[in-house]
């Protein structure tokens, strides 16, 4: 049965009917002969069975021909066999079409019930999920057939829905805290613009605060200026994202590590810490990759880096199965938190003292770039050092 099951429907459908009209023959067959029997034995009552007899052997003799019964006049006839008669002429006439009719339809009737029925109502109770708002269940047929493929493919249909849709709400919870952390983030700088102001229009007429002061204030106020316009470029690189696409272009390797290691030098050394490159074994000597955008991507992460490092920070760089690693270790505190995901939010700050001096999305934008690059970015705490991230990117 589990065979027949497998089968495709235009096979099925053949089968089935092959054998409906099978079975229809032969009943029909023996029908017609059972009712020619008993006609047969109805008339054989009205007739000269002398002369029948004669006439037989006769035939017999010169031809070797069997002769049917003559058929008696219905006067002849009582009304009851007459009626049986008749009958079985009918019988004779449309048993053969009749249970071919029905043998078929109910041929058709076992098809839609083994192989329509159960998908059909898998798809209409799917489809009303996913009406209802609710992709939360599992389209699942087992057999292999037309419908099984069907079945497959709205399964397919409703995972992507699934994913589509978590991506979908998870877009707009990142709109909703983005769009908090703009607010709070420009908060900052407003209020202390706004505190400053309010002291100069207090103290400046009343010729209470001096040169040096003021002078003091100017600073601070060109500073949180600053602040606010790198905050419009960071948005505005953040826009930008979006559309940005991997460029691949051939990348030699020994260069790229010179320029990471310079790039490393030049970071590092307003705070006096040691750099330490590590280029691990088996690396090509070249491959395809966006250049740029794992330059953007190493410099937000060595930028974390030598911010809370004490005096080391320690670089590896790694090709494993056609993915460029990039982990970058600090001697700092280390994470608060190792929930990844949390961390590469936009505008998350690890120590709260961090908004006035940056805007936490250095890990974000790493977390765009190299998903943009067929990679991610991983963090965790090193017991034996501090804080790591990892950044890969998918390489030709």
């Amino acid at each position: 049965m589990d065979h027949i099951k497998q089968l495709s429907l235009k096979k099925t459908i053949m089968l089935y009917l092959l054998i409906a009209l099978t079975i229809s023959f032969f009943t029909s067959a023996w029908v017609v002969s059972t009712a020619r029997r008993v006609q047969h034995n109805i008339w054989f009552e009205y007739i000269d069975k002398e002369k029948y007899y004669d006439l037989i052997l006769q035939n017999e003799n010169e031809h070797g021909v069997w002769i049917d019964i003559p058929r008696p006049g219905s006067y002849v006839m009582s009304d009851t066999d007459d009626f049986i008669s008749e009958t079985c002429d009918f019988l004779i006439t449309w048993t053969p079409l009749i249970l071919s009719t029905f043998c078929s339809g109910l041929a058709v009737i076992v098809f839609y019930k083994n192989k329509l029925k159960t998908p059909i109502k898998i798809l209409e109770d799917g489809s009303h999920e996913i009406a209802c708002n609710n992709l939360d269940f599992q389209i699942k047929y087992d057999y292999e057939d037309e419908m099984g493929r069907l079945c497959t493919s709205f399964e397919h249909m409703r995972s992507q829905l699934q994913i589509n849709n978590k991506y979908m709400w998870k877009m707009i919870e990142e709109q909703k805290n983005l769009k908090a952390a703009i607010a709070h983030d420009l908060r900052s700088p407003l209020a202390i613009l706004k505190g400053y102001h309010e002291m100069l229009i207090e103290f400046i007429p009343q010729d209470k605060i001096d040169k040096e002061k003021l002078n003091e204030i100017i600073r601070s106020c060109d500073k949180q200026t600053d602040r606010l316009l790198l905050f419009i470029d960071k948005m505005r690189q953040l826009s930008s994202l979006e559309d940005r696409k991997a460029e691949y272009e051939e990348v030699n390797t020994a260069e790229l590590v010179t320029q990471l290691k310079v790039a490393a030098d030049i970071l590092a050394e307003p705070k006096n810490i040691a750099i330490e490159i590590r280029n691990e074994p088996g690396a090509p000597l070249s491959f395809q990759a966006d250049r740029g955008i794992i330059h953007e991507v190493y410099e937000n992460l060595l930028s974390n880096a030598v911010r809370y490092a004490a005096k080391k920070i320690v670089i590896s760089i790694k090709f494993i199965n056609s993915m460029l690693q990039i982990k970058v270790w600090d001697d700092g505190t280390g994470f608060h938190t190792n929930d990844n995901d949390l961390i590469t939010n936009a505008y998350y700050h690890d120590n709260p003292a961090d908004d006035l001096n940056h805007f936490g999305l250095g890990l974000y934008i790493s977390k765009l770039l190299c998903e943009k690059h067929g990679g991610k970015v991983c963090i965790e705490n090193d017991i034996n050092f501090g804080a790591s991230v990892k950044a890969e990117f998918f390489i030709h």
